[in-house]
């Protein structure tokens, strides 16, 4: 038997986190994301502190056995709808469970909250390989939640390069490895070609600040407001050496960069930032081309391109994971909430884009007069 508590002040959060990463390092599944550094330091970065809603298992003990990192919106305030964390951002949010003990663990929150309240809704993603997919998918069968929602949805895509860049090269299309060397060789040619990538010691804020400069440089936006939370994330796990940022630059000059996060022999590729204006090249086949090297001499053999099916991801040979999202409702008048406040949210997030389209074309129209 487990018990389980909830847990809704920071304050608490704050005082689990040896036990949380103690209970990470034990699990069978881990990514970043599960740790506690990410979802503490997202949570508090995206001003969601009243929505906190964590649930924890101990067993007979008193050792901390599972972790349920969920936070709990409100619905025209009387319904609720459970979630992972961060699921904005990460297709990898999941539980986390003392191996052996998987079902029953997850059992054990799925009762709960049948317990806690009958106005709930869960919405969750979580993505292949995980345990708790199957298992949340028979607990939620068994508990007689309405309106079962359970579909893949998009794909995970990762990279086995193995130990040996080379040999991984050999494996792409003719096409591709011509276009790697080709643009590679051009870049030299031309330019004093330098791969880096931040250390421990270094000023990372400054890593950050030119990395979001690319980024900013190649999506649009504000360079001081572009991913906040994810250099707040980023800062914690720098004081773990957990995270890198990756920089390509010529003549000095960077030209492309990404963030990365590391679980084990794997990295898991976050923000990029490119300059195409620079010169008449393919930068992603080159950045990547030294990136993947990088990672298969220093023992990351798996190279985590997240979810998003953009098909240059795919001239790179991943194989592919399914990311599901499962939905559960409590009662039917919380399906029906659900629906009418899904509605509301699209309608209004239409009407927003609207009127940035109409703003950017009236400044277009009618630019302001510099004196």
């Amino acid at each position: 038997m487990y018990r389980v508590e909830l847990i809704t002040s920071l304050v608490d959060m704050a005082n689990l986190q040896d036990e949380w990463n103690e209970l990470w390092r034990r699990s069978v599944v881990k990514t970043p994301y599960q740790r506690w550094e990410w979802n503490y330091n997202w949570i508090v970065g995206s001003r969601q502190e009243r929505y906190l809603y964590l649930l924890i298992a101990r067993d007979a003990d008193g050792n901390l056995a599972g972790i349920a990192p969920f936070k709990k919106n409100p619905v025209f305030g009387i319904f609720g709808i459970i979630s992972f964390i961060s699921p904005e951002v990460s297709c990898y949010t999941d539980f986390l469970l003392e191996k052996g003990n998987e079902a029953n663990i997850i059992s054990a929150f799925i009762s709960f909250l049948d317990n806690i309240s009958n106005n709930l809704a869960f919405t969750v993603k979580i993505a292949e390989p995980s345990l708790s997919i199957e298992i949340l998918k028979m607990i939620l069968e068994e508990n007689s939640w309405y309106e079962k929602n359970i579909c893949e949805y998009t794909q995970r895509l990762i990279i086995f390069v193995g130990d040996d860049y080379d040999k991984y090269l050999s494996g792409l299309s003719r096409k591709m490895r011509q276009e790697i060397r080709f643009e590679t060789k051009k870049l030299g040619e031309n330019f004093d070609v330098s791969f880096c990538f931040s250390e421990q010691n270094s000023n990372f804020d400054d890593d950050m600040k030119m990395l979001f400069g690319l980024n900013v440089l190649r999506w649009g936006g504000e360079e001081k407001k572009s991913h906040l939370v994810h250099r707040k994330c980023y800062r914690a796990f720098h004081r773990t050496d957990d995270v890198k940022v990756f920089s390509l630059s010529c003549d000095g000059k960077p030209v492309a960069a990404i963030s990365a996060l590391f679980a084990e022999r794997t990295v898991f590729l976050e923000v990029a930032g490119f300059d195409y204006s620079f010169f008449k090249i393919d930068l992603g086949k080159v950045f990547y081309n030294y990136l993947f090297r990088w990672c298969a001499e220093h023992g990351y053999d798996q190279i985590d391109f997240s979810s998003g099916e953009e098909p240059y991801k795919f001239r790179y040979r991943p194989q592919e994971f399914a990311k599901w999202k499962i939905e559960a409702h409590r009662n039917r008048k919380i399906f029906t909430a659900i629906l009418i406040h899904n509605f509301c949210l699209t309608q209004i997030n239409m009407l927003k884009g609207l009127i940035i389209r109409i703003k950017d074309r009236f400044l277009r129209w009618f630019p302001k007069t510099v004196n």
